[in-house]
């Protein structure tokens, strides 16, 4: 009897045992959604890859999933063009207007599915207002082109556009090479004949004939961040459109300052897509909303990525005067930023940016 008794005893223990592990099993597999599935994933630079590291190692922790990171600006619809649709280079990509317009064209980008990003209702409203929140896209930063300057070589505060045409800046200003599509936006504006820079539809050729006119009073047409970063700090040019994010961050390190120009300004955003032909989909989009946690954006601001598109309350310093305007902390500092239209301009692209090497770079440094 003792003997029967143990083995039932044996039995019902064996079975809890068993029931246990299918629970804890059961319960890890709930915690962690995403176990054993990778995707890769890119951002601008290896800066702000590197300041992504901790919400990385966080959202592996909590997901079970592996990510991997690389720095990468563009060049993706070449490479997702020539790659088979069930294994895409990369599972998420973050671009720019310009090439978002392409890729979705190419309907190289998967529908987002906003039940798996809860976090978009935390976007500001300007911004989820945008042309570019269409469903294939989400905005996860971006900042304004704005005019960067060195106080130290100028003996007056510039506040427009128009300013880059007076006579005393002569070669002592910059302009983007590569660009062209901003520069011809920021001739318009120191045109300012119209609301909006609506010349580049009423009268573009106005436009080309401005920016020429800018050309000819630039020292040289930057190319890199790094040269025109490198030549305002070291006082070789007064003033160059660049980036607000690293206007400000320079501004906070004393090597130069900014403005937001009182005719407007142009800039960019930086979209999150899930690649066509992605294995994971669900994982895909559960990285998207990792991205508008503040915790995420704050590494996007720490690494001069570009500005949060949701509200933050640290680091303390983009909150304070002369550089929450310039960092666009609010849905009304949003709401100012002016993207160019860059499907306007694929209609002829070829042609236009052609006419801009001729008419406008050809000019750079003519008296």
């Amino acid at each position: 009897m003792q003997k029967r008794e143990w083995k039932k005893s044996l039995g019902l223990s064996v079975i809890a045992l068993i029931f246990g592990l299918v629970c804890f099993a059961g319960n890890a597999a709930a915690e962690k959604p995403f176990a054993g599935q990778s995707i890769t994933v890119t951002c601008w630079t290896s800066g702000f890859a590197e300041k992504l590291e901790p919400v990385i190692a966080d959202f592996e922790k909590r997901t079970g999933a592996t990510v991997q990171i690389l720095p990468a600006w563009g060049g993706f619809f070449a490479k997702i063009k020539v790659s088979p649709k069930d294994q895409p280079p990369w599972d998420v990509i973050m671009c720019d207007p310009m090439e978002y317009s392409v890729l979705r064209n190419a309907e190289f980008l998967l529908p987002v599915r906003e039940k798996n990003i809860p976090n978009i209702e935390k976007i500001f409203p300007a911004v989820r207002d945008m042309s570019y929140m269409d469903g294939y896209g989400v905005i996860v930063g971006g900042e304004g082109t704005i005019p960067m300057y060195q106080p130290e070589v100028m003996d007056f505060t510039p506040t427009s556009w128009k300013d880059f045409l007076r006579p005393e800046l002569k070669d002592e200003v910059t302009y983007s090479k590569s660009y062209w599509v901003e520069t011809l936006y920021q001739a318009a504006f120191m045109m300012d004949d119209e609301p909006g820079a609506k010349e580049i539809y009423t009268d573009l050729d106005g436009v080309y004939k401005k920016a020429a006119e800018l050309a000819r009073q630039s020292k040289v047409a930057y190319s890199s961040g790094d040269q025109i970063r490198s030549m305002i700090k070291e006082g070789e040019l007064a003033m160059g459109p660049y980036y607000s994010a690293t206007v400000a961050s320079g501004k906070k390190d004393g090597l130069y300052d900014g403005f937001l120009p009182v005719e407007g300004f142009t800039g960019y955003v930086a979209i999150l897509g899930v690649v066509r032909g992605t294995q994971h989909r669900d994982l895909a989009e559960a990285w998207i909303n990792e991205f508008l946690t503040k915790e995420a954006q704050i590494a996007e601001v720490e690494s001069g990525g570009g500005c949060p598109v949701v509200e933050l309350d640290k680091p303390d310093w983009i909150f304070e005067e002369g550089f929450q305007e310039l960092m666009l902390t609010t849905n009304e500092a949003w709401a100012n930023l002016f993207i160019p239209d860059y499907p306007y301009f694929r209609e002829d692209w070829e042609k236009l940016e052609s006419r801009y090497k001729k008419e406008v770079v050809s000019q750079t440094g003519r008296n």
